[in-house]
C-alpha cells in the first residue's frame, strides 16, 4: 500500500484551489483543504498551531490577496496574507522537512522589458499587490525551505470572478464596453496549472522531480486585454461593440486604481521542457 503524502491546500475556494482540488482528487491523491472561514492566514499564531497540529508534509499555497485595486488603499491585509501568512508557512515548511508549493505573479515586474521575462530577471513592481508578493516570495528564499515558487499570469476560470467571466457577463450588454490594449500578458486557465502541480507532485519523490526553486507558467499565446475581450466576445457570438483604450486613459476614468506593467509576459520555457522531458503532461 503506497502512503499518500500529507497535503494541506490552503485557498481552497479559489478558483486555482477549486481546480487543484479537483485534478489531486481524480489523480487520487488525499489532501486536507482549508479556505478562509477555516484558516485565517491574518492570525499568525492561530496558523502557527494549525500547521503544529496538522503536520502536513507538503503545503500547497493557494491562498492570497488578490483584488489589486483594492490593495492600494489596504495594503496591511495584503501584505498581512501575501507576505507575513507566507514567512509562517515557509517557517513551519523549515523545521517540519515539508515542501512549500507557493504562487506568485508576473505583477513583481515593472513591464518594462522588450521581451518575456524569465525567472532571474530583477522584479521590480508597480503596486501594492506585487510589492506584496514579492515580499512573499523573499520571505520563502530567506527562510530556505524546500519550496516552489510558481509565478503565473492573467489566470482565469470559468467559475468566480475573473477578466474572462467578467467579460462574458458584459458581452450580454447593449453599452460598448472598454478595454485596455497597451498592456500584454499570456491568459492562463487554472486547469492547466493545476495539471502542471499534480505532475510535480507525483514526480516529487522520483529521480525526475523538479528541482526546487522559482519558475514561471503561463498560457502560450501573449495578447492585450482588448484582445483576450475580443476573443472572449467573439466566443460568445456577442454584437456588444467592444473599444480599446489605452491604460493611461483607464486610469484616468478610474481614479485610483493601481498601476500594472504594460508587459506582463513569462518565460515559461524552464518549466515547460521540464514538463516534457519528464513527465506525459
Amino acid at each position: 500500500m503506497v502512503t499518500r503524502p500529507n497535503i494541506l491546500l490552503t485557498g481552497a475556494n479559489g478558483q486555482l484551489g477549486k481546480a487543484i482540488a479537483a485534478h489531486l482528487q481524480a489523480a487520487n491523491i488525499a489532501f486536507l483543504a482549508t479556505s478562509r472561514n477555516e484558516l485565517d492566514l491574518t492570525n499568525q499564531a492561530a496558523l502557527h498551531t494549525f500547521l503544529c497540529r496538522q503536520k502536513p508534509s507538503i503545503i500547497i499555497n493557494c491562498a492570497a490577496y488578490t483584488a489589486v485595486d483594492q490593495a492600494e488603499t489596504d495594503s496591511a491585509t495584503c501584505f498581512a496574507v501575501n507576505a507575513l501568512a507566507v514567512k509562517t508557512l515557509a517557517e513551519y515548511c523549515l523545521h517540519a522537512n515539508c515542501l512549500l508549493i507557493h504562487f506568485s505573479t508576473d505583477y513583481v515586474f515593472d513591464g518594462t522589458s522588450s521581451k518575456p521575462y524569465e525567472e532571474q530577471d530583477k522584479p521590480n513592481p508597480l503596486n501594492q499587490y506585487g510589492k506584496s508578493k514579492l515580499a512573499g516570495e523573499l520571505a520563502i528564499q530567506h527562510v530556505a525551505c524546500q519550496h516552489y515558487i510558481i509565478r503565473t499570469s492573467w489566470l482565469y476560470s470559468d467559475v468566480g470572478k475573473n477578466f474572462y467571466t467578467t467579460m462574458r457577463k458584459l458581452a450580454q450588454q447593449p453599452q460598448a464596453v472598454k478595454v485596455v490594449e497597451d498592456q500584454i500578458g499570456a491568459p492562463t486557465t487554472v486547469k492547466a496549472l493545476a495539471a502542471v502541480i499534480t505532475c510535480v507532485l507525483e514526480k516529487h519523490t522520483t529521480q525526475q522531480a523538479l528541482p526546487y526553486g522559482t519558475y514561471h507558467y503561463c498560457g502560450d499565446e501573449f495578447k492585450s486585454w482588448y484582445q483576450f475581450a475580443k476573443d472572449i466576445f467573439t466566443e460568445q457570438q456577442s454584437n456588444t461593440p467592444l473599444d480599446p483604450i489605452s491604460a493611461a486613459d483607464y486610469a484616468f476614468s478610474k481614479p485610483g486604481i493601481a498601476i500594472r506593467p504594460s508587459n506582463s509576459c513569462l518565460n515559461s520555457a524552464k518549466l515547460k521542457k521540464w514538463l516534457k522531458n519528464n513527465t506525459e503532461f
